[in-house]
């Protein structure tokens, strides 16, 4: 929004004769003299192909779902988009073939299961694995399994082309251009979709919406500085404040706490334009007013993501990884919340990029080159969340005592 240059590639060997976006954003192909790129939105080449019956690719276009690309040059030709490989708690699922997605569990003994799911002449456009489910769409249907055993639980028909699918631990979302937002459980059953005038369901991406087990949140199109809060299970606006969070500049990117607590603790984080990042409830805390809800937590935030389970926050942030244990300190004692904050270096990670999911103990980053960079962080503040959930004090206090880390007290 600021004009900045995130990318330069180097010279290329011939011209470049065609560049065109993914519709979903996520990608783009380049075509030049005899040869086809596929680039990330961050710059970086994920391959690049040589046409040996082609000459230079003139022009290139996308299947309105994204699974295929095709492009002319002397001939006319096509492709689908296949390699692609998603991976959560040790399991991981890869597009090896058109309609075939193949899970490799890494955390069973010896060298890790392999099972293949096969579609038919179905072409798979999009799939997502997280929170023990896998969701698979195709150009008709929506198939939800169960991992690790890769049980069928559902299968949904499609009249929609899918553009990226948002997860929580009990629903999920399936976003498209045309109808919007489309909210089901794992069961299958569909959930009311959110609502609201202005919503542009072109404009929809991952930045802009956040699915959590009982909030869905998205930035208003109309007006950036407004983001929109919704039951996941009535499709209303939430709360006192008609389900609205406002800010004084352009919102860039929300993210829900994915604690299963309810919503009187769930948690919003955003960053705006000038890259801060804040923090609001999403329902009124008792006897704090409105103009106090939304607090400042940083600066010049390059990245954020929310723990799977625990009301733990992490940023890539002015060449470092800052992690809070406990954002909510802000709201109950400000002197606490430093205290409860945890710095890494993370000057390897460079400009641009991106925490993409942070589950248990683990960080997964994509840095600037492509290249996959994990993190972790001790497993103690996941347990003292876990302790508290569960009313169990005495052995959180214990804990704290056997550690005999700072930061632990704090977050207690």
């Amino acid at each position: 929004s600021c004009g900045v240059r995130l990318y330069q590639s180097e010279a290329n060997n011939y011209v470049i004769t065609s560049v065109s976006w993914r519709p979903n954003g996520t990608l783009f192909a380049v075509g030049s003299y005899k040869s086809i790129r596929l680039c990330d939105r961050r710059g970086w080449t994920y391959s690049q192909e040589q046409l040996m019956h082609c000459s230079s690719v003139l022009s290139l276009s996308w299947s309105p779902d994204g699974s295929h690309i095709a492009w002319g040059g002397g001939l006319l030709m096509s492709a689908c988009l296949v390699d692609r490989v998603i991976e959560w708690n040790g399991i991981t699922a890869k597009l090896v073939e058109e309609g075939k997605i193949t899970i490799l569990d890494n955390n069973t003994d010896g060298l890790g299961g392999i099972e293949d799911i096969e579609f038919g002449r179905e072409t798979i456009v999009e799939f997502s694995i997280a929170y023990s489910r896998l969701v698979v769409c195709t150009t008709r249907q929506c198939h939800i399994y169960s991992l690790p055993n890769i049980q069928a639980l559902s299968v949904l028909d499609l009249d929609i082309s899918v553009n990226f699918i948002a997860t929580s631990a009990n629903f999920f979302a399936l976003v498209d251009k045309v109808k919007g937002i489309l909210v089901y459980s794992y069961d299958g059953r569909q959930l009311p979709s959110p609502r609201f005038q202005g919503l542009r369901a072109d404009l929809i991406s991952r930045d802009n919406i956040s699915i959590s087990p009982d909030t869905v949140a998205i930035i208003d199109h109309a007006d950036k500085k407004t983001i929109r809060l919704f039951d996941v299970a009535t499709g209303r606006p939430i709360g006192e404040w008609m389900g609205k969070i406002k800010h004084d500049t352009n919102i860039t990117k929300i993210a829900l706490s994915q604690s299963i607590d309810g919503q009187h603790m769930r948690r919003l984080a955003f960053v705006d334009e000038k890259k801060e990042l804040h923090i609001s409830p999403v329902v009124p805390i008792s006897g704090l007013k409105k103009q106090f809800a939304v607090q400042r937590m940083g600066a010049q935030i390059d990245s954020i993501a929310w723990n799977d389970k625990s009301d733990i926050l992490t940023a890539i942030t002015d060449s470092r990884m800052v992690t809070w244990l406990h954002p909510n300190s802000l709201y109950v004692d400000k002197d606490l919340f430093p205290l409860s904050t945890e710095t890494k270096d993370g000057s390897a990670y460079g400009k641009c990029s991106e925490i993409l999911s942070f589950n248990g103990s683990k960080i997964t980053v994509i840095v600037d080159n492509g290249a996959l960079v994990t993190s972790h962080i001790s497993q103690y503040p996941i347990l003292i969340h876990d302790f508290v959930s569960t009313n169990r004090w005495t052995e959180a206090v214990q804990m704290c005592r056997f550690v005999k880390k700072p930061q632990l007290w704090a977050t207690l």
